[in-house]
């Protein structure tokens, strides 16, 4: 990943340590974010348009910090990139604003090449790593560093680290796996951490995790990764509930072919979870913050689950199962409810790449949201247009939709045949879990977890979401 620079007291810019590019960010005209030009002179230098001052906002400014250094990245090689220019310095003398490109241009440093190989044969090495591989070292901004932009720093670095893990395949991200990086950041950051085997979800009545897991080899995990600030003082408990299939055939309702290894992504809610817990640690919020992921395969095989069957969930409730590919919401069923039980938190909310519904009504533009609070559907709302992970809310709690996941022969069912509604009743079939009085949110994040094409400052893969979302909801609550 690039390192971002600052300005020391009195001085605008550090010497230049080799190839430099000068960045100006020009308001005066041109579409907000648009390369204008590329002028090579003695150092490369090219513009950014960000188009009119007015109605310059922080995405604005996170897509021109992207755009810059991917093209700087292509073209600089291992080389600085600084950002110079009247203009560039007006719109950085708002903190907010800094801090924004500090996150795009971190954001868009990274690539997925751990196994991409060198010319030679060799290993790549990792993020960043390969000797083939062009990666831009440093962003230098004329302003000093403070503590927004250190915030934003971590937060997208944060975000990276979520990707890197995201972007991993399925037979190396297995649950196991999960769980054995969720062990290796609480011993470095002091974190609670416990992760229970199948004996042990037998045992406390995972039913329904464990009707999606059956079929696999692989051991499922529910892995819990604490943080509790060290003051001991804590404003609020808040509890993240992640969607943690490491690879999602769809069991015996399989899925086709086409683009299944996509289903790599649908791990990606609960490592987004683990992510803002370990960021709630580097950046010492004061929150008592748990994430809860319920880790599995689902798989095809003689001992999988199959339409027809019905379980006991954790929350004491039957689930006839119609569709073994509607098992995300059978395996965060069992995390809220024991999440509400257990842990009792203040606020609870779920990140799950849910519904191919949500994709259809809100495409790659913004998440579903869904929540039984309208302070806190509010709040993350606007939490979604600062960080640049938007949301739109979605109905939840009419009863004309609840009808929807009744079923003839047990309390409820994870799937209707007659309703196109999916996204809206896979909510409603997670509000039955949540129990306790918890102020709860649901955010289904199918299409935006990974961009195929990748965008102005996400390279194509796994996009983290989620993450810089909770981050700002996080740190904006009091």
């Amino acid at each position: 990943m690039v390192d971002v620079s600052f300005a020391k007291a009195g001085r605008s810019s550090p010497p230049s340590p080799g190839p430099c590019a000068r960045l100006v960010l020009l308001e005066e005209s041109g579409e907000h974010g648009k390369l204008l030009r590329v002028l090579p002179t003695g150092r490369l230098s090219f513009s950014v348009g960000l188009g009119p001052r007015k109605g310059l906002d922080a995405e604005t400014v996170r897509r021109a910090a992207g755009k810059a250094v991917t093209y700087a990245r292509a073209a600089l090689g291992k080389g600085s990139l600084r950002l110079s220019g009247d203009t560039a310095r007006a719109v950085l003398s708002d903190r907010r604003l800094v801090a924004a490109f500090v996150e795009g241009a971190i954001l868009a440093s990274y690539s997925f090449v751990k196994y991409k190989t060198s010319s030679d044969g060799a290993s790549g090495g990792g993020n960043g790593n390969g000797k083939d591989q062009v990666f831009l070292k440093t962003v230098h901004l004329p302003v000093p560093s403070s503590p927004e932009i250190v915030t934003a720093k971590a937060v997208a670095e944060g975000t990276n680290w979520a990707r890197e893990i995201q972007n991993e395949p399925a037979n190396v991200a297995t649950p196991t796996m999960l769980s054995l990086v969720a062990a290796r950041e609480a011993k470095v950051l002091g974190l609670s951490y416990k992760a229970y085997s199948r004996q042990e979800l037998e045992k406390i009545g995972f039913g329904a995790m464990l009707a999606v897991a059956k079929g696999s080899a692989e051991e499922p995990k529910l892995i819990v990764l604490e943080y509790v600030p060290k003051s001991g003082i804590a404003k609020r408990k808040v509890a993240i509930v992640g969607k943690g299939v490491c690879f999602d055939s769809g069991g015996i309702s399989i899925k086709p072919a086409k683009a299944m290894d996509e289903m790599k992504f649908d791990k990606n809610g609960g490592v987004a979870a683990l992510a803002i817990v370990r960021l709630a640690a580097l950046l010492k919020l004061p929150m008592h913050i748990v994430a809860i992921v319920p880790a599995v395969e689902n798989m095809p095989s003689g001992t999988a689950t199959r339409p027809g069957d019905i379980v006991k969930s954790y929350s004491g409730k039957t689930i006839e199962i119609l569709n073994t590919d509607a098992e995300g919401r059978l395996i965060l069923s069992d995390a809220l409810a024991f999440a509400c039980k257990d842990h009792k938190p203040d606020v609870v909310i779920d990140l799950a790449t849910l519904t191919g519904a949500c994709v259809v009504a809100l495409g790659d533009v913004a998440a579903g949201l869904f929540s039984n609070d309208e302070a806190l559907a509010k709040d993350l709302y606007r939490a979604g247009l600062e960080s640049g992970e938007r949301l739109w809310e979605l109905p939840l709690g009419w009863p004309d939709y609840a009808e929807g996941i009744k079923s003839d022969v047990a309390d409820i069912s994870n799937a209707s045949w007659t309703r196109d509604e999916d996204a809206i009743l896979a909510a409603e079939f997670l509000r039955t879990a949540v129990s306790g009085g918890a102020r709860w949110a649901h955010l289904d994040i199918a299409g935006m977890d990974a961009a195929p094409k990748g965008g102005a400052y996400l390279s194509a893969g796994a996009s983290g979401f989620g993450v810089r979302l909770l981050a700002r909801y996080l740190s904006g609550k009091d």
